[in-house]
Order: C-alpha cells, then sequence, then structure tokens
C-alpha cells in the first residue's frame, strides 16, 4: 500500500542508527548458516553489508562490532552470559567510547580481529560500493549519502580516536588517512598503538594526509609499531607540510627507529605553530 511504502522509505532514510549508533551491538553474518549456503552472494559482495560493517566500523568499540562468521561457541557464548562482562564493557563504552581497551579475550578475539575496518573517505566508499551488489541499484545513492552522513557526525564530532590492535594493511592506513582529511577536524589524540604500522602503513598514512588534516591534533600514539626511520622520514613530512600544525606530543616507544629516526621528526618543528616544543617520546625500542 501507498502507508507502507512510506513507512519504508522512511525506515531506509535512518539505517545508519541500527549499525552505526553506540548503544547497539552489530553481529555481522559473514558466515551463512550451514544448511542454506547454496547460492548465497558472499558477504563482502554485498552492498548493504558492506555499508553496514563500513558504518559500524566508524566509531564503535571493537567489542560492539562482531563477525559472527568466526564465532567458536562455547568460550564466547559463555562471556555473553556473564553480567560481569556486559558491565565492564558498558562502563567502558559510557566513559568515552574510545578503542583503547585490549581485546585480548580467546571466546571473542577472533570475531573482532579483522571487523573493523578504516573510515574511507565519501568518494573511496563511493567507488568501492560501485563494485558491489545491490537487489535494487538505486540503492547505491541512499547508501552513499548515508555514510557520508553517519561518519561526518561520529568522526567530525570525535576529540580521541583509537584504533589500536586493529592490525591493517599498507592500503588500508592510506584510506584512513585519506578519510581524516575529511572527517579529522575536531580530532585532538589520534592512538595508532599497536596497530602493526610498519615503514609501507606509515609511509601511505602520511602521504594521504593532506596540509591542515588534523587542524587540532595535539597527540599521536604510535608506540609498539615495527616501523623503523624511514617510517619517521614520512612523517617529518607530513609535519612539515602541517598537516598536523597543533602538534606538540608523539609516542614513539617500542618501535623500530633510531635517534636519528627521532631526529628526523623534531627537525620538522619549523612546520608546526611557533611556542609550543615537539615531544617525542622513544625510551624504549623493538629489536631490529
Amino acid at each position: 500500500s501507498d502507508d507502507q511504502k512510506q513507512a519504508f522509505e522512511r525506515a531506509q532514510k535512518s539505517m545508519d542508527i541500527w549499525y552505526a549508533h553506540w548503544g547497539t551491538m552489530t553481529w555481522l553474518l559473514s558466515s551463512p548458516p550451514p544448511d542454506n549456503s547454496e547460492g548465497a552472494r558472499e558477504y563482502s559482495e554485498g552492498g548493504w553489508t558492506t555499508f553496514e560493517q563500513a558504518v559500524c566500523s566508524a566509531g564503535k568499540l571493537p567489542v560492539y562490532c562482531l563477525d559472527m562468521g568466526k564465532f567458536s561457541g562455547g568460550g564466547a557464548a559463555q562471556k555473553f552470559e556473564k553480567r560481569e562482562w556486559r558491565v565492564k564493557y558498558r562502563e567502558l563504552f559510557a566513559k568515552e567510547g574510545t578503542r583503547d581497551q585490549n581485546p585480548t579475550d580467546a571466546g571473542l578475539k577472533p570475531m573482532i580481529e579483522g571487523t573493523i575496518r578504516p573510515p574511507l573517505a565519501s568518494e573511496a566508499f563511493k567507488a568501492e560500493l560501485e563494485q558491489k551488489q545491490l537487489t535494487a541499484p538505486q540503492d547505491r545513492s541512499l547508501l552513499s549519502a548515508l555514510y557520508n552522513q553517519v561518519t561526518r557526525a561520529m568522526l567530525g564530532s570525535a576529540s580521541k580516536l583509537s584504533y589500536s590492535q586493529l592490525r591493517w594493511s599498507a592500503s588500508d592506513f592510506k584510506n584512513f588517512g585519506g578519510a581524516l582529511n575529511q572527517f579529522a577536524g575536531n580530532l585532538e589524540t589520534l592512538g595508532l598503538s599497536r596497530a602493526g604500522l610498519d615503514d609501507a602503513g606509515l609511509e601511505g598514512w602520511c602521504e594521504a594526509l593532506q596540509e591542515g588534516a588534523m587542524p587540532k591534533l595535539t597527540s599521536l600514539k604510535l608506540d609498539w609499531n615495527p616501523y623503523t626511520d624511514l617510517g619517521c622520514t614520512a612523517l617529518a613530512a607530513a609535519l612539515q607540510r602541517k598537516a598536523m600544525p597543533l602538534l606538540v606530543d608523539i609516542t614513539m616507544d617500542g618501535s623500530k627507529a633510531t635517534s636519528q629516526g627521532v631526529e628526523a621528526v623534531r627537525a620538522a618543528r619549523p612546520g608546526l605553530e611557533e611556542g609550543s616544543p615537539l615531544n617525542v617520546s622513544l625510551s624504549m625500542r623493538l629489536a631490529t
């Protein structure tokens, strides 16, 4: 009926809330049920599923976005039944809504790793969506608009973000840099600790950052990643072109960078605002 059609269209315009809202837990059904797998579309090939994973990755805690295709039963199910577990993460979520926790639980970790994707710039997401399958092709414009709306609202309003322990690839970090150019206008602290950030990843991320990408960023956490002085050179270049003009604190403990790499970063001081010294922390190094 006309009333049903209008209700359906209204619901479509707010579909992002189901997946992106910090108060919901998203379960990604990346594998079809065993008795219904024949002819099923691959999760990664669908337009709506691509959108769902992208928006739930935008600002949620990893523990609130789980890949049920990797569900192992037993231990994970027991964790969900324990009130202590629910209270712990509800309190963490209510406190700050960042990703600073370490998802090392044996039952949940397989369902978390690889689930959180890097945010994409609007045009990059639109291009990716063009490669996906949709039953209703007209949904492409709707999904692109919803993605831009929710990502701008979540990332654009964030003063602190942490993407630790997520193990992205070099291309992922490059895409992330592109998203920061568009959405990180209010970001003050960015955490990329223990993210598997090697030279290729750091170079790709830094090269993607444009002048003024993060105009309010003061603290950057790059500790416990395997990048070397090559990555430091790319970081220095990003500072020199004022991608982070107010940055005053960089944590590089536990990397493979040497004092020469640190000095290269410090030498980029002319690219920062005058009057605030750049503090680079490197008290411990990974074995080379």
